[in-house]
């Protein structure tokens, strides 16, 4: 977390940062929102004492520009019925995938047999792949 210049923090994560959305159980828990949010990015993040216990869903324009992709935890899942999403490197065997409901994850099987993809993300908030 980093210190903002009102006196409230942020949290940095892969690149991303995140603002307080709203706390609970004491203040322990906490709802973190991307702070590009006003440029349609749907990243959250939930920590509980300053650790982080769940990711929720990057949704990021596919280079195609008709469907979206999701990161989840810096890997690229692509919808192939609604709600119900297969890694991008399935066609080489990568057998992740994820189901969501309403822009929350449900399920995730994170049983990836590659890297992650490196992006770059622009000031803009738009996301480069870099392979």
């Amino acid at each position: 977390m980093v210190p903002t210049r009102r006196g409230s923090h942020k949290l940095i994560v892969d690149q991303h940062t995140y603002v307080r959305n709203k706390s609970w159980r004491g203040g322990n828990s906490v709802h973190w929102v991307c702070s590009m949010r006003n440029r349609g990015c749907k990243a959250t993040v939930l920590t509980f004492k300053d650790s982080i216990i769940k990711e929720k869903i990057v949704k990021i324009p596919s280079r195609y520009g008709k469907k979206s992709l999701l990161m989840i935890n810096g890997y690229t899942f692509s919808e192939y019925s609604r709600n119900f999403w297969y890694c991008t490197k399935r066609r080489l065997g990568c057998p992740a995938k994820a189901k969501t409901s309403n822009d929350a994850l449900q399920s995730l099987s994170e049983n990836h047999n590659h890297t992650a993809p490196e992006f770059y993300v622009t000031k803009e908030g738009r996301y480069v792949n870099m392979e």
